[in-house]
């Protein structure tokens, strides 16, 4: 396993918007293509139209991490009123094995 401390984790910003809805794309056609083209699959990722909006304030928040050159992983956290839930983990598909995922949730349960 690759040292995860070679990625940098940070709060979602604006401009990471396409980022993560790319990283969303790759999870939907890795495992579960039958939803490519269903109409649901808008109204399913709603909150990945504007993550910003979705997570910021009292509704939860939004981490990305980035190595030197783009993001590499995502993950959120949405207060709901039974509690937090953990949301939209994803890892890039060619930085799997390397930690971050690891790391993220990791960070992530301490947050909670």
């Amino acid at each position: 396993m690759h040292n995860p401390s070679k990625f940098q984790l940070r709060l979602f910003q604006r401009e990471d918007q396409n980022a993560a809805h790319s990283l969303q794309d790759e999870f939907i056609e890795e495992f579960f293509p039958e939803f490519i083209g269903d109409p649901r699959l808008e109204e399913w990722n709603e909150d990945m139209s504007d993550i910003y909006s979705a997570y910021s304030g009292k509704a939860g928040v939004f981490w990305v991490v980035e190595n030197s050159t783009e993001v590499v992983g995502m993950g959120g956290i949405k207060n709901r009123d039974d509690g937090p839930v953990i949301s939209r983990v994803r890892v890039r598909r060619q930085e799997r094995g390397k930690g971050i995922g690891t790391f993220l949730l990791r960070h992530m349960e301490e947050y909670c």
